[in-house]
């Protein structure tokens, strides 16, 4: 009898484990509560491990949380590491780390890093963390505009989002990192950047041209880039947006002779 009862009681307990994945701040308030089998399903829809740097991830997903500025504490109170392997529920304590103070030297090696592809470094010093909004003095941008003006800087650029850099920020010369997105052709990054929230129909100073300022948009009609202008128009851009002269985005790309482009803004 006694044999039976505590085969019971070890049932009735296995059948009270918890299922889900639980994330809570240190006054107690719950910030993610999920069931771990829907943790597992989502990292393998992304080919990814089941780690403390995609429960990060997630948690930016969901509640705008930079993973940069997480730390995560296990049930034992052990600091967990974004390799650390999560193979089942648990409750886990959650502390967000204050930017660090950071000297302009600090600033202008982000900036440089960003400019050379360095995504390790880059990676580096946004886990101090450091704030990615933060501009340069010597190159009068931030990070993002600066790895925006370079074609093969694609996986800072998801770092710096990943960091929460604002995607609307101007530069230093008055553009967006929208608007040199654009500039480089490079569609790639303007996926990444239209994900991030940029705003499409925000205006930049384009040297050379009178009047200066134009959207994204009228700068990919007078380019001829008819995929950008497609991406953009998804964007909801706004196609009839003028500059002060009162050109179009169409009509500039009449005045240039880009058929295709006139037909997508038609």
């Amino acid at each position: 009898m006694e044999a039976g009862g505590g085969d019971a009681a070890v049932q009735e307990s296995v059948c009270q484990q918890p299922e889900d994945l639980q994330v809570y701040m240190a006054s107690g308030a719950k910030v993610l509560e999920m069931q771990f089998v829907e943790f597992v399903e989502m990292c393998r829809a992304r080919r990814v491990e089941q780690t403390a740097l995609e429960l990060k991830r997630c948690l930016q997903r969901r509640r705008g949380l930079s993973r940069f500025r997480q730390q995560l504490i296990g049930p034992d109170g052990e600091i967990l590491q974004n390799g650390a392997r999560l193979d089942g529920p648990m409750d886990i304590q959650l502390a967000l780390w204050s930017f660090e103070e950071s000297s302009g030297e600090q600033i202008h090696q982000l900036c440089e890093l960003a400019i050379y592809a360095n995504s390790r470094g880059v990676e580096e010093l946004l886990s101090k963390p450091l704030d990615p909004n933060l501009t340069s003095e010597f190159h009068g941008a931030s990070a993002l505009a600066c790895a925006c003006n370079r074609p093969n800087s694609r996986k800072v650029v998801d770092l710096l989002l990943e960091a929460l850099a604002d995607p609307n920020t101007l530069d230093g010369q008055d553009r967006t990192p929208m608007f040199i997105a654009v500039m480089m052709r490079d569609t790639g990054t303007i996926v990444k950047l239209l994900g991030a929230k940029a705003d499409p129909d925000k205006t930049s100073f384009n040297t050379g041209c009178r009047p200066p300022r134009r959207t994204p948009l009228l700068l990919a009609a007078s380019m001829g880039s008819a995929y950008v202008v497609r991406l953009l128009l998804e964007a909801k851009a706004d196609k009839d947006k003028p500059e002060t002269s009162g050109s179009t985005p169409i009509s500039v790309a009449r005045e240039k002779g880009h058929a295709k482009v006139v037909q997508l803004l038609q």
